[in-house]
């Protein structure tokens, strides 16, 4: 009897802690959702008051963008090249 009591008590605890577990990645989600949506209207905002800025800065981002991909591709080869063992 002794031992039915502690299996139950091993099982009820292991079903807790998946309980908070899946509440906590709730609670991370929701907070992300929020903060994602405070993201975008920020960024709403700022197209809306000055488009000329936004522009501006969206044309800068996409000049950067060859150059990022280029190095990011050259970095993978280089990880790869160390990981295969070759010099």
């Amino acid at each position: 009897d002794e031992r039915s009591q502690l299996q139950n008590r091993e099982r009820a605890m292991t079903i807790l802690r998946a309980r908070i577990w899946e509440m906590e990645e709730e609670r991370k989600h929701s907070k992300l959702d929020a903060e994602r949506a405070a993201a975008f209207a920020v960024v709403a905002i700022q197209i809306q008051s000055q488009p000329l800025d936004s522009a501006l800065g969206l044309g800068f981002v996409l000049l950067g963008l060859p150059v990022y991909l280029a190095w990011a591709r050259q970095t993978k080869r280089a990880a790869s090249d160390t990981f295969s063992g070759d010099t």
